[in-house]
């Protein structure tokens, strides 16, 4: 991550939108922690403030979600709005759908259609579409059909009272579930709503709902929940203690930075393992990495070789590319050392 946006830096410091977009970008799929989500958002701004029309839609995202901000449904519509008026299609339709659906903004079909239009001038097939339901009526269904689900979840809300760990764990799951692609007629998103279920969930024992909590608390910007390392860590390790390969990979990343527990390397290779054990990908990547470079363990470079190789045994895998990547240099620097140390004939 860091040669990539030190390669940007130059470009985007003089103020080239296209140059900060992509270092918001390198921040936002880096390592994943907190402060390099705030970081992304500070560059996807400063692209935004050129009109760059993909850093608008990354400040949609980051604003509806609470990415690096807090979750701000009023920012995320303000960002939609001027990418729209830029003439980005998928804004324009999502704007539309948001006006017709009354999602964070009151019901206007008038603008609705108005948006829906200038996006399928811009050969946006799901404006065309939607346009078509709502002259046909069909539409019309689909929103009563929305209202029978809004209804059906009231009532697994009373199921999920009564204590049943599994249902309060899938309805904080519906809360937070959100596809700016997918816009769903009279279903909102809640994460407040989510916090109260996941941590129902969680108490109970939950290991889905206990890693979710702590991934609220690790972030920090959602549901109003505060950030807290010490939390983050108390949910991720109930999760982790039940086997729970993202916890597992998650307490080791608290060890490793010191972060809710004390700094401890070789805690966190043991927690590394566990979840690597399990064939979770950024388990194998960070274990491969410390023994490479012999942090927590003993340098060995036969177990780097062993955890890398799993991390890039998928070869089109576009989610794990720059770890792999990474990986790749470090055997290709493993065969180096291997190369240099044989005896000379």
């Amino acid at each position: 991550m860091n040669a990539r946006i030190e390669e940007l830096r130059e470009a985007a410091e003089q103020g080239d939108a296209e140059a900060q977009h992509e270092i918001g970008m390198a921040y936002l799929f880096g390592p994943g922690e907190p402060e390099h989500f705030e970081e992304a958002v500070k560059w996807f701004h400063k692209s935004a403030e050129q009109n760059y029309p993909e850093a608008l839609k990354s400040l949609v995202m980051c604003y509806y979600v609470g990415i690096g901000v807090p979750e701000d449904t009023t920012e995320a519509i303000k960002y939609l709005h001027k990418a729209a008026e830029l003439g980005v299609g998928e804004a324009q339709y999502n704007l539309g759908a948001h006006y017709y659906f009354d999602l964070g903004i009151p019901k206007d079909e008038s603008e609705a259609i108005k948006w829906l239009r200038k996006a399928e001038e811009q050969k946006e097939e799901r404006a065309t579409e939607l346009l078509k339901e709502i002259a046909n009526g069909s539409i019309k269904k689909e929103m009563e059909s929305a209202k029978k689900l809004k209804e059906m979840l009231e009532k697994f809300g009373d199921a999920a009272e009564q204590g049943l760990g599994e249902v309060q764990f899938q309805l904080g799951k519906h809360y937070t579930n959100v596809d700016m692609n997918n816009i769903y007629p009279g279903i909102h998103r809640n994460t407040v709503e989510a916090v109260k279920w996941y941590r129902k969930a969680a108490e109970l024992g939950h290991a889905g709902a206990q890693y979710e909590l702590g991934q609220l608390y690790r972030y920090g910007t959602r549901g109003g929940v505060p950030k807290d390392d010490e939390e983050a860590a108390k949910w991720f390790r109930k999760a982790a203690e039940q086997e729970h390969a993202e916890a597992q990979f998650r307490l080791g990343m608290c060890y490793f930075k010191g972060r809710g527990v004390p700094l401890d390397e070789a805690a966190a290779t043991e927690w590394f393992r566990k979840a690597a054990e399990q064939e979770y990908r950024e388990a194998q990547y960070e274990l491969g990495k410390c023994y490479f470079e012999g942090v927590g363990v003993p340098q060995d470079d036969a177990e780097a070789t062993k955890w890398l190789q799993k991390v890039i045994k998928d070869k089109n895998d576009d989610n794990f590319e720059p770890m792999q990547r990474r990986s790749r240099e470090m055997l290709e620097k493993i065969k180096e050392r291997q190369t240099s140390s044989e005896p000379q004939s």
